[in-house]
């Protein structure tokens, strides 16, 4: 069994956790979940059943398991999740064209919670 991955990731005004394992021998698997506030939003299992008994599998499992949490952090990014995690999406556009953005996109901020705080107190 290989150890696995924790990614956090920022998306819109809340923050999403990646984690990647390896179900080592009994249970040849790669699974990737995303989780938010402790609850698992999505979630997605590969086996390597198949491969078991390979000379390399170690690092055809390691290969597997950073390939498939990378697709993972990369979709949420993209928003390929957004109907998978409860985000709604509104139809904004212009007169010539029309494109889905996230609810609450014109929102996000790239400062720090602590940057936010400070502004919040001094402005009191």
């Amino acid at each position: 069994m290989l150890g696995g991955f924790n990614t956090n990731i920022r998306y819109g005004e809340r923050l999403y956790h990646v984690q990647t394992e390896d179900g080592g021998a009994d249970s040849p698997s790669v699974i990737t979940l995303l989780y938010q506030g402790g609850a698992i939003l999505f979630s997605k299992k590969r086996s390597y059943e198949d491969q078991l008994g390979q000379p390399d599998l170690e690092s055809q499992v390691r290969q597997l398991m950073e390939e498939q949490h990378r697709l993972m952090v990369s979709a949420l990014k993209a928003g390929k999740l957004d109907d998978k995690i409860g985000l709604e999406t509104a139809e904004v556009g212009s007169d010539d064209s029309t494109s889905k953005v996230a609810f609450g996109a014109a929102w996000v901020s790239d400062r720090s919670l602590d940057e936010v705080v400070i502004e919040f107190v001094a402005s009191l």
